[in-house]
This record gives C-alpha cells, sequence and structure tokens, in this order.
C-alpha cells in the first residue's frame, strides 16, 4: 500500500484528490457533507477549486 497515495474528496460531486488521513479538499466539502442543516450534499460540488468542477454526476453517468 502506498502511504503517500491520494484519495478523493468524500463529498459525493467532489472530484479533488486528498491526501492520505484526509476525508475533503476543503472546509466547504466538510461543512456540506456533515452539516445536519445540508440534504444537498450530493448536488454540484462548489469547492472552487480548479481541478474539480464537480457536479452530482461524479460517476459520469447522467
Amino acid at each position: 500500500m502506498n502511504a503517500n497515495a491520494n484519495q478523493q474528496c468524500a463529498h459525493p460531486a467532489c472530484r479533488c484528490s486528498v491526501p492520505a488521513g484526509e476525508a475533503y479538499c476543503s472546509e466547504h466539502c466538510r461543512k456540506r457533507v456533515e452539516s445536519p442543516l445540508s440534504n444537498n450534499a450530493a448536488d454540484a460540488c462548489q469547492c472552487g477549486h480548479p481541478a474539480c468542477n464537480g457536479s452530482a454526476d461524479k460517476a459520469g453517468s447522467r
């Protein structure tokens, strides 16, 4: 197992990579998923990272 391998952000629509041991690429994604007031965790990602441009279509199947 490669300890330096990046994983994908835990926000369902986010396409960002995160370092091993991290779950989210940003506070935005963490709050969208963990907030009890947010029922839209799967909506388009708005983390603002240029490599993301995430959408609710994470798997590429619409």
